[in-house]
């Protein structure tokens, strides 16, 4: 087998900036959708150009220090977070919890933290805090297909709660 040609390698380098073939084969041949549709995938079943495409995906996997240890252990910050890792209630009080105090797992579950704050008609000051965290849910599916834990056909569609609103005005709690 030769080496690859020149508009190959350059596909290979335009195919690692967004891993689509049909984007990276139109960037280097400047032709239609449908024809990059079809040759993009057709040069991805090119051994050479799969050869080098891994190679350069190990080296950036390697200087990023990405391992599968890694993204297993991101996967299971979010798969086991807990709503309760990051705040506390009771009857009468909800409350965050100091941030400097989370551990790494924690936090690196948390996806978005916003507080509005606005003016009730009676002058009371109305502080929403919102804390979202990372869909569970997929996490568990990710971790479950790494360990071949679920098969994937006859899977349905779930859909999780992954955010808590809370409104109150001085003292007082109320459902959002």
């Amino acid at each position: 087998m030769g080496d690859l040609n020149n508009k190959q390698k350059l596909f290979v380098k335009e195919y690692l900036i967004d891993l689509n073939a049909t984007k990276a084969y139109m960037r280097v041949y400047e032709c239609s959708y449908e024809t990059a549709l079809t040759n993009g995938t057709a040069l991805l079943g090119n051994a050479r150009i799969k050869d080098l495409i891994s190679k350069n995906l190990s080296k950036t996997f390697a200087d990023l220090e990405i391992t599968k240890e890694r993204i297993l252990r991101e996967y299971s910050k979010i798969a086991f977070s807990d709503i309760s890792d990051v705040l506390e209630w009771s009857e009468s009080r909800i409350a965050l919890k100091p941030s400097e105090g989370l551990p790494a797992a924690v936090s690196g579950s948390i996806s978005e933290m916003t507080i509005k704050t606005e003016r009730l008609e009676d002058e009371r000051i109305m502080d929403t805090f919102k804390v979202k965290l990372h869909d569970k849910l997929r996490a568990l599916d990710a971790l479950s297909k790494y360990s071949k834990l679920v098969e994937e056909e006859g899977k349905g569609e779930a859909e999780s709660n992954k955010s808590f609103t809370l409104s109150y005005a001085k003292g007082d709690l109320r459902d959002v």
